[in-house]
């Protein structure tokens, strides 16, 4: 239902990143930008940001990862400008 040169952007779980990729590449829309998320600094990735485009040319960038948390446990900086209206990937 994506127009040709529309633009997706999803959130999901990280241990389902390969498969996502795999089912947008197959559906014409490639995937542009790439942002894990994690629960703050030092823990592993819980879910990932993702931005494609349909007919694009390949090509994807990885952004710096979102922490939702800093080490002291307050919502970080960067979260707290994408509730405030930001971008979340690019």
């Amino acid at each position: 239902m994506l127009k040709y040169g529309g633009r997706l952007a999803l959130i999901h779980r990280t241990e389902r990143l390969c498969d996502l990729l795999g089912i947008m590449r197959n559906e014409g829309i490639e995937p542009k930008v790439l942002k894990m998320v994690h629960p703050r600094p030092g823990t592993v990735s819980k879910m990932f940001l993702v931005r494609g485009r349909k007919g694009s040319r390949p090509g994807l960038r990885v952004d710096p990862p979102l922490y939702v948390h800093d080490t002291e446990g307050a919502y970080s900086t960067e979260l707290l400008e994408l509730y405030a209206g930001g971008p979340p990937c690019g």
